[in-house]
């Protein structure tokens, strides 16, 4: 499982910090192609996700939207009314996200978004993912917003 800290280190498959192999071996020190053990005895859970026509339903409903992405990206198209927190920032901004409520997380493509999802469900937070992310959103022709976050006052 991803913890809040660990959202910037690689991850592999099945959760580990991935790191490089010795020639002719695979992640885990056995040989390339060999069977990892612990899969079998650790099942991992999936995250939630769903996909863009439920998500649009509860968007549209008023459910709040946290985009993962770098402010360079949000500002190329966003959601109306989505929080930006990059993924670097997550484990700080953490707090800034109600437990209680469902939050649908967001990012280009969902693997960022994914990340985010399954260190936030560690942490006790009511999150989903959102499979295919705002490029999915906008290939189905559904609205973007350009420019930078409007924060509440500022």
């Amino acid at each position: 499982m991803t913890s809040l800290r660990a959202l910037a280190r690689p991850r592999c498959a099945y959760g580990s910090t991935v790191r490089r192999s010795a020639v002719g071996r695979g992640p885990y020190g056995g040989f390339a192609g060999g069977r990892d053990t612990r899969q079998a005895a650790y099942p991992r859970i999936m995250p939630k996700t769903t996909d863009i026509a439920t998500f649009a339903a509860a968007y549209e409903a008023g459910a709040p939207v946290v985009d993962v992405r770098e402010p360079y990206e949000y500002e190329a198209g966003h959601l109306r009314g989505a929080t930006l927190i990059p993924l670097g920032q997550l484990g700080a901004r953490a707090g800034e996200l109600d437990k209680n409520t469902t939050t649908y997380l967001i990012c280009q493509v969902g693997q960022r978004s994914l990340r985010a999802v399954e260190a936030l469900e560690a942490a006790g937070y009511d999150v989903i993912n959102v499979d295919g992310g705002m490029s999915a959103w906008a290939a189905q022709g559904r609205p973007i917003e350009r420019g930078p976050e409007q924060r509440p006052g500022a």
